[in-house]
């Protein structure tokens, strides 16, 4: 029997952006304070992100120089049940 070892694909560094130049901070902070989990054991305490869910949100609210959002559009493709357990 042989083993399947799968290497996730990598499209940017896994670093995040400077904290001045993304307004995802401010995205993760309103949900931390207004969003909860719906169900599941963890059901009615507050959401939370993976790792990777905070890089991807604090690139997707990255801002240039000029105050203009540097991403228009993106995609992001996981598997069903991604995310935090």
């Amino acid at each position: 029997m042989s083993v399947l070892t799968l290497t996730p694909v990598r499209t940017l560094p896994d670093t995040v952006p400077d904290p001045t130049r993304t307004l995802g901070w401010d995205v993760l902070l309103w949900t931390a304070r207004y969003l909860r989990q719906p169900d599941g054991p963890d059901a009615g305490q507050p959401w939370r992100f993976t790792d990777e869910q905070v890089r991807i949100a604090l690139r997707w609210f990255e801002i240039n120089d000029r105050g203009e959002f540097v991403r228009r559009q993106g995609t992001v493709r996981r598997l069903k049940g991604w995310g935090p357990r």
